[in-house]
C-alpha cells in the first residue's frame, strides 16, 4: 500500500474518532459510515494517452477511495463528511481531501439549509459521480461529464437552500467559492490551450465565487426531468515556462541555445454551464439523455524576456483569446439482463463550438486540424455484480476526434479505449 493510501486510512481513522465526540448527544452507535475503494485499468490505441499519462501502454494510475460519516442528532438536523482521494494519471496522485463536508437542517419539507463543502448537482449525475454502483459505464460521457474538470465541477465551499414543492418538484440552489488545484485536471487543459507557446506550467490560480442551481420534476411513471446550471465566476491562472531555442534556423550569430523565459496571465469571463437532463427507470431498463452548453471566453496576456520586437519577429503575440460556446449531448441506455449482469451504452458528442461542427472555423483560427474540435464517443460497458458490495466492470470506446485528448499525438483522429474496474462499496 502506497504512502498516499496509508495517510488516507489514518486520515479516516482520525475522523472517526473525532467526529462521535463532536457532535451533541451522539453516540458512536449513531454514527453511519461508510464507503468505497476501487482500482481500474486503462489502454488507449493508437499512442493516445487519455486521461492517464502512458495509457497507450496499459495504466493501473485509475482508482479511488473514500469514506464518510453521518448522522441525525436530531428529526430535521443531519451532519456528515467525507474523505476521498484518488489518481487519474498526474491528476489527484492519491492525496487525501474533504469531499463534501456540511450540516443540513430542515425547516419544512419545501425549505431545507445546507451548510459547508457541498457537491455541485450539476445534470444527473454529477454529485453522485464517485459512486460506482449507481451506473453501469466506467466513465460518465465527456460531452457533460468531463474528467479532466472534475474538481472544478466538484463542490462549493458555502450555503445552499433546497425543497420539494408540491407535484413533485425539487430545487436546490448554491452560492460559495470554488478551490481550484493548479496540478489539476482544469490547470492540464488549460496548459493544452498554450501548448503551441512551449509547455507551460501553472503556478497560480485564483476564482472569486460560484454558483449553481438546479430544478428537477419526479413523475410517477419513473420519469425524471430536469435543468441545471453553474457559473464559476472571476477565474484567473498564471502559467510561465522556459524554453530554450537553436539561434541558427533564425539567422542569429549566437554561439548557445537562446534561453526564452515566458509568462501567461489568464483571465475569465464568467464560465456558465447549462445542462438538460431526462431520465427513465423500469424494473430493468434505464434511458438517460443530457444536453449542455459552456459558455467560455477568455484572454491571456504574454510577456517574454525578450525585446517585444524580437518577441514579435518569433512569432509570439502579446496576447490571446477567444469566445465560444461549447456544446455536448448523449444517449444512453442500460438493461439488467440478470440479476447480477447489466449491459449499457452511450454515443456522446462534443465540440469546442457549437456553430462550427466540421471543425472549419477552429482550424483557420488555431491553424489545427479540423478534428482537433469535437470527440465523439461511442461506449460499450458490462458491469458483474459479484456479491452486494463487490462491483467489476469493463467497457470499449470508439472515439472519432480529439477534442480535449489531451495526450493524443499528431495524424490521430480516430482511436480506441477500453477500460476495467473492480469496486468495493461497504
Amino acid at each position: 500500500m502506497g504512502l498516499y493510501r496509508r495517510r488516507f486510512w489514518v486520515v479516516a481513522l482520525v475522523a472517526l474518532l473525532v467526529c462521535p465526540a463532536g457532535a451533541v448527544g451522539m453516540t458512536l452507535e449513531d454514527l453511519q459510515i461508510h464507503g468505497f475503494i476501487s482500482q481500474g485499468f486503462l489502454y488507449s490505441t493508437d499512442d493516445a494517452d487519455f486521461l492517464a499519462k502512458d495509457s497507450h501502454k496499459g495504466t493501473l494510475e485509475f482508482n479511488e477511495m473514500a469514506i464518510n460519516f453521518s448522522a441525525t442528532p436530531t428529526d430535521d438536523l443531519s451532519v456528515g463528511m467525507q474523505l476521498a482521494a484518488f489518481d487519474l494519471g498526474t491528476i489527484g496522485n492519491d492525496e487525501v481531501m474533504v469531499d463534501w463536508a456540511f450540516g443540513d437542517y430542515s425547516f419544512r419539507d419545501y425549505l431545507g439549509l445546507r451548510a459547508g463543502i457541498i457537491k455541485i448537482p450539476l445534470g444527473l449525475y454529477n454529485d453522485v459521480r464517485k459512486i460506482d454502483m449507481v451506473r453501469t459505464s466506467i466513465l460518465l460521457p465527456t460531452s457533460v461529464y468531463p474528467e479532466w474538470f472534475r474538481e472544478a465541477f466538484a463542490r462549493i465551499k458555502g450555503v445552499g437552500l433546497y425543497g420539494t414543492l408540491p407535484g413533485n418538484i425539487s430545487y436546490q440552489a448554491l452560492y460559495g467559492t470554488v478551490d481550484i488545484q493548479t496540478d489539476g485536471g482544469l490547470s492540464d487543459g488549460l496548459e493544452s490551450l498554450m501548448e503551441g507557446l512551449g509547455g507551460m506550467d501553472t503556478n497560480y490560480t485564483d476564482t472569486n465565487c460560484a454558483y449553481a442551481g438546479k430544478l428537477q420534476w419526479d413523475a410517477p411513471v419513473g420519469l425524471k426531468l430536469a435543468a441545471s446550471v453553474y457559473t464559476l465566476d472571476g477565474l484567473e491562472t498564471n502559467m510561465n515556462s522556459i524554453n530554450y531555442i537553436d539561434p541558427a534556423p533564425l539567422g542569429l550569430p549566437l554561439p548557445v541555445y537562446l534561453p526564452v523565459a515566458m509568462d501567461a496571465y489568464m483571465r475569465f469571463e464568467p464560465i456558465t454551464t447549462w445542462v438538460l437532463s431526462a431520465e427513465y427507470i423500469t424494473d430493468r431498463l434505464t434511458l438517460a439523455a443530457e444536453y449542455a452548453e459552456y459558455d467560455l471566453e477568455f484572454n491571456v496576456d504574454i510577456t517574454t524576456n525578450l525585446d517585444p520586437a524580437f518577441s514579435a519577429f518569433m512569432g509570439i503575440p502579446p496576447r490571446v483569446g477567444d469566445k465560444t460556446t461549447m456544446q455536448g449531448y448523449y444517449g444512453s441506455a442500460s438493461y439488467r439482463v440478470l440479476d447480477n449482469l447489466e449491459v449499457g451504452t452511450y454515443y456522446s458528442e462534443f465540440y469546442y463550438d457549437k456553430d462550427d461542427h466540421d471543425g472549419g472555423k477552429y482550424a483557420a483560427k488555431y491553424g489545427l486540424p479540423k478534428y482537433n474540435s469535437w470527440l465523439k464517443d461511442t461506449c460499450l460497458s458490462a458491469r458483474y455484480d459479484i456479491s452486494p458490495n463487490w462491483c467489476a466492470k469493463i467497457e470499449g470506446h470508439l472515439m472519432d476526434g480529439t477534442y480535449l485528448a489531451l495526450g493524443a499525438p499528431a495524424g490521430v483522429d480516430s482511436w480506441e479505449l477500453y477500460a476495467a474496474k473492480l469496486t468495493y462499496s461497504f
